[in-house]
């Protein structure tokens, strides 16, 4: 069955118990669930990358989506950014090329140089229950690296996303650093970790501190991402164990960052148009959001697949049908909604599985 899309978005070692189902709550963690891919580049404003890779956000910048079927051309700039010839990914076919790029001003103020992978988890962290975080990680090896970068990569849990794309000032986060860090191969890096907040969303990047960057003077550094997951573990006493405790305090409006809105993708069967039950939650969601920043204008953009003679109609229904529940049922302001029927130009994707329309 053929679905296509709408988009809104904004301008201790423990041993498992055996009977315990262990819940991974990350979704697409191997980059898998993807949009058509048409170049490396063309997707990445902030909203419309989710559109790409399910399920995932990259602030704004960068984070490249390198496949093994895509077929290479000079937006590639001759396979420097996705080597799939010289690094293949983890498992399957798909995985994420990142950067740190000291040369354009580390990672504070101005145009970041660092790339930033953010995914809301199915459910929030708890206070003090156990989790694992595992990734995989490549990192391509260069002369000049900043001795100090990788004491940086690292994770962090966010209560809401945000984007370092941008900002003003340093965005200075709590964040869990990679213990160890290995040049051209693949190795995993995991952790166990007990929030002491409630998070709701996985960064994965380069974090700066109140010391770090110091110079740009260092040659650019490229990794790759794959297999990402949020395991929640048995419920255990929080005793003393290789658990690391862990809350991301800070003020995102004192360092001028900006909160991001994940982008909200409403699925259609085919030729369909009517909102069902769960496309008004998700516009429930959206609606309270838009309230609590009343200054923002949002986007509808409404797609099909590439099948069929009527695409540009029919979306033209779907955000109709959305524009009138927003602005009647919810009561948002009409000149806070930018109305763009696509039919079937990108980011749709001409078949997507049911399983990616959750």
């Amino acid at each position: 069955m053929r679905i296509s899309p709408l988009f809104l978005h904004a301008f201790c070692l423990l041993a498992a118990d055996p009977a315990f189902a262990q819940k991974n709550i990350l979704r697409n963690g191997g980059f898998e669930e993807h949009g058509e891919q048409k170049c490396l580049s063309c997707i990445q404003s902030s909203g419309q990358y989710a559109g790409l890779v399910y399920h995932w956000d990259n602030g704004g910048w960068h984070c490249m989506l390198c496949d093994q079927d895509y077929k290479q051309d000079s937006d590639d700039k001759k396979g420097r950014v996705c080597p799939i010839d010289k690094v293949s990914p983890q498992s399957g076919k798909a995985m994420i090329s990142m950067i740190y790029s000291p040369a354009v001003n580390g990672i504070s103020g101005g145009v970041e140089g660092a790339s930033h992978l953010s995914a809301r988890t199915t459910e929030p962290m708890r206070v003090g229950q156990l989790y694992e975080i595992s990734l995989w990680l490549y990192v391509v090896s260069a002369n000049r690296h900043d001795p100090d970068w990788g004491k940086h990569l690292g994770i962090a849990l966010l209560p809401q996303n945000l984007s370092f794309f941008g900002g003003r000032n340093a965005l200075i986060i709590p964040f869990i650093g990679v213990d160890t860090l290995v040049y051209d191969q693949w190795y995993q890096a995991q952790w166990r970790v007990r929030p002491l907040c409630t998070a709701n969303y996985l960064m994965i990047g380069v974090f700066a501190d109140p010391r770090w960057p110091k110079s740009r003077g260092y040659s650019e550094v490229q990794y790759f991402l794959d297999n990402v997951s949020v395991v929640e573990l048995p419920e255990a006493p929080a005793v003393a164990d290789s658990s690391v405790y862990y809350c991301s305090r800070y003020d995102p409006v004192a360092l001028g960052a900006r909160p991001l809105m994940d982008a909200q993708m409403l699925f259609y069967e085919n030729d369909a148009f009517a909102l069902t039950a769960e496309h008004r939650a998700a516009l429930d969601t959206f609606a309270g959001y838009a309230n609590r920043y009343p200054d923002l204008v949002f986007e509808l953009s409404g797609h099909t697949d590439s099948i069929g003679a009527d695409n540009l109609a029919l979306s033209q229904k779907r955000v109709q049908a959305v524009s009138e529940y927003l602005t009647g049922t919810l009561q948002l302001p009409a000149h806070r909604l930018i109305a763009l029927a696509r039919g079937s130009v990108p980011p749709s994707a001409p078949t997507i599985p049911k399983k990616a329309a959750r």
